[in-house]
């Protein structure tokens, strides 16, 4: 691979295992301060009236689930990502933290624990156990809800409004990293409407906290003095292997929806439009007359963008009464529309509005749409792994794709990915065919930047790097 590991500074992107989640105080709790002398009884209150809700979970996967592992495990930084234990039979056995959500049994944790699980257990703070079954999950997010059958009501959380959280408030995080055993920590909420940090493609507004925290706390809550949930981790980025790290949490808001859906359909439906779209760039005149909105650069052709009047170059800065700020604020809109609706749109283009009525279309029609060819995003060409090339190089069957051809001034060739090099994972997805790469590149922006993981094919060896799409 030209040596494409060496020299890098790691900066590990670890998508959560298990899940964390923000609180705040829920209706029928005391008001902040009402009833403590100081933070630490406030803490220590919060604490004893949700734990009772917080559940360890323990599933077990079959062989054809993969996770990346074993090579890393020298690195300082990379020894940090929650890698599930095997047994003798092959089996993932991954482990996780949950929150019970109502008295029907129904428990919101992460996809990465419970998706394609074959077995799942619940463990609660009382010493109970339940065997679950899946309810539905949502990779995007990593999001799933599963269910228990208990003879008597359980313990449940509450959820707060994040939409009212306020920059420095303090919250507190619970992991149940092993039956019967939570663990504490407190901190504060350093940001809002954090974007980019994980799959473009994925949900686009997160909250960020400082709150010290490992892949334990992962499906687990975060809670602040009032023990309402306002939120719910699924990235983690650490420098170190301690628990110094920042998380990323999904607003409370959004993630109830989510669990909703998933409750009643089994997976989340997202809108779609058939655009690649970009934030505008003001400083370098590239669009006339537009502060904000999202910028136009492909419309897919026969897609939902295409039917309505969509062009390329068209700035979208407003999607129904929504304003259109940026990108994210567009991607999240449209994700979460009704699928069939009619909204309309309104764009700039050549600095004159206009005005155009889409019809929501579905996420999953994405791969039946036409798309520019892999290299030209890439700036390489891949093939499928054969079953002896997976033999060679000690990897699951149809698990990765292998690189036939690299443009030397492409994004691959600039970081040194050569020709027989394999592409495992991308931001934490598994590829099996170059096919499956296309729904993803049409949410990657130009100039964002992606994580891979690959092998390289001179020395065996696996590792992280990052890329800048052109």
């Amino acid at each position: 691979m030209g040596g494409m590991f060496e020299g890098l500074r790691w900066r590990l992107i670890s998508i959560c295992a298990t899940g964390l989640f923000l609180f705040s105080v829920s209706a029928g709790h005391s008001e902040p301060g009402a009833g403590f002398s100081d933070l630490k009884t406030a803490i220590s209150h919060v604490v004893k009236t949700n734990v009772p809700a917080i559940v360890h979970i323990k599933a077990v996967r079959g062989e054809n689930v993969f996770f990346p592992g074993g090579p890393f495990d020298h690195e300082p930084l990379l020894r940090y990502a929650h890698i599930p234990p095997k047994n003798a039979l092959g089996e993932m056995k991954p482990r996780g933290t949950g929150i019970i959500i109502d008295t029907r049994g129904n428990i919101l944790t992460t996809h990465h624990v419970v998706g394609g699980a074959k077995e799942i257990l619940v463990f609660l703070d009382s010493g109970k156990q339940y065997p679950a079954t899946l309810v539905g999950s949502d990779p995007k997010t990593d999001l799933a809800v599963i269910r228990v059958l208990a003879q008597d009501p359980l313990p449940h959380v509450a959820f707060g409004d994040s939409d009212k959280l306020d920059m420095g408030e303090w919250v507190i995080a619970i992991g149940h990293p092993i039956e019967r055993d939570p663990i504490v920590t407190q901190g504060i909420i350093r940001a809002r409407h954090r974007r980019g940090i994980t799959d473009p493609g994925a949900f686009q507004d997160l909250l960020q906290t400082d709150a010290a925290v490992n892949s334990s706390y992962c499906g687990g809550p975060l809670l602040n003095l009032r023990g309402e949930v306002i939120g719910i981790n699924s990235a983690l980025v650490s420098e170190a292997p301690d628990m110094n790290g920042i998380g990323f949490a999904i607003p409370g808001n959004a993630a109830i929806h989510l669990a909703e859906k998933l409750m009643a359909h089994g997976r989340v439906k997202r809108g779609w439009l058939g655009v690649r779209i970009q934030e505008i760039e003001p400083k370098r005149d590239q669009v006339e007359g537009a502060a904000q909105g999202a910028l136009v650069y492909d419309v897919l052709q026969g897609g939902p963008g295409d039917r309505a009047g969509m062009k390329k170059g068209d700035v979208v800065v407003a999607f129904g009464e929504r304003v259109v700020e940026n990108v994210a604020s567009l991607r999240d809109a449209v994700a979460v529309a009704p699928l069939g609706e009619e909204v309309r749109l309104t764009v700039l283009r050549q600095e004159k509005e206009e005005f155009l009525t889409v019809r929501i279309g579905s996420a999953e029609d994405s791969t039946r749409v036409p798309s520019t060819p892999i290299k030209d995003h890439l700036g390489a060409d891949m093939r499928p792994v054969t079953l002896d090339e997976a033999r060679k190089f000690d990897i699951q069957p149809h698990q990765g794709v292998m690189i036939t051809w690299v443009d030397p001034q492409g994004p691959f060739g600039r970081v040194g990915f050569e020709a027989g090099d394999i592409i495992l994972e991308v931001n934490g997805r598994a590829f099996m065919n170059p096919e499956t790469f296309l729904p993803f590149l049409r949410s990657v922006d130009p100039g964002q930047r992606i994580t891979i993981f690959a092998l390289d094919h001179r020395s065996g060896h696996r590792g992280y790097v990052q890329i800048k799409m052109k």
